[in-house]
């Protein structure tokens, strides 16, 4: 196709981010030309490319209101996608209230944003804290039978800016891990598995996000019912599927499935996991951007 397309990251995750050089060279192979670009370039001229791709620029929720200013500029002089739109609502956990509300099964969450809400939050014994602003596992924290140390885990998150969310933990993913949907302009793609981080010790870390371990897996008919719900809700939401979609969830106690993000603002896609996912995710770029 004519124009080049930017694949956009930023320094750091070029040296982390498996999927970049491999939706590189899917693109190539159909016929695109590509440039990787780190959106906080000063000196890129957005206006060169046919689109920008949002990739893996994952110091996003350090620097949210700059990456939003930025995909809004952007976003006038190219074609953008996820759209600015997308990634305003997505950057935000909070949207989990509209999944609920669509009626997507969600994990119970509780959001905190004051002072008032650290005491008057009920917590479960068994607990996970995180921001609602977030990547990579990033001050997300499991407290057992410590209310305490929950509790300074929500000051500590409101002490730097950001409202917490409360959910309790889901025992299931010790044992099966979680299941992550990919979806390209609406169409499902591939699954894949990851295994329990917050079951574990002190986990790995890169400086960007903990290390996962991921394999392949096939999903279950209720796990593809949840996420074509989720695509559902988010058509609606944008008038059109975004161009990329990750959802990842876990079994609650009764064994269904339960949301426990909507990725759609620069998720790992595991291409490793699913052979031919990139030429997939290449075409669907393809597609959108021709149309």
């Amino acid at each position: 196709m004519d124009g080049v397309i930017a694949l956009v990251t930023i320094g750091e995750a070029r040296h982390h981010d498996t999927d970049l050089q491999l939706l590189a060279d899917a693109l190539a192979r159909a016929g695109a030309t590509v440039e990787l670009v780190n959106w906080d370039d000063a000196a890129a001229d957005w206006k060169r490319f046919v689109a920008a791709i949002v990739r893996s620029p994952w110091d996003y929720h350090w620097r949210l209101s700059e990456f939003l200013a930025w995909a809004e500029r952007v976003s006038q002089v190219t074609q953008l996608f996820n759209s600015a739109e997308v990634l305003r609502w997505n950057t935000d956990k909070v949207y989990l209230r509209d999944a609920v509300a669509f009626g997507v099964p969600v994990i119970s969450t509780e959001f905190v944003s004051d002072d008032v809400g650290v005491d008057a939050v009920a917590l479960p014994r068994d607990v996970v804290v995180k921001p609602t602003v977030s990547a990579g596992s990033n001050d997300t924290l499991r407290f057992i039978d410590d209310e305490a140390g929950a509790r300074a885990h929500i000051r500590h998150v409101l002490s730097i800016g950001k409202k917490a969310m409360v959910q309790p933990y889901q025992g299931c993913v010790d044992e099966r891990g979680e299941t992550g949907l990919l979806f390209y302009n609406g169409v499902f793609s591939h699954a894949f598995c990851k295994a329990a981080i917050l079951s574990r010790g002190e986990s790995e870390r890169n400086g960007l996000f903990v290390v996962e371990e991921i394999t392949a897996r096939t999903p279950r008919v209720d796990e593809l019912a949840v996420g074509d719900k989720v695509i559902e809700l988010l058509a609606s939401r944008f008038g059109e599927s975004p161009l990329y979609a990750r959802i990842d969830m876990v079994d609650g106690d009764d064994g269904k499935p339960l949301v426990m993000e909507i990725e759609l603002a620069e998720p790992s896609m595991f291409f490793h996991v699913a052979e031919g996912s990139a030429d997939r995710y290449a075409n669907a770029i393809l597609a959108r951007v021709a149309a």
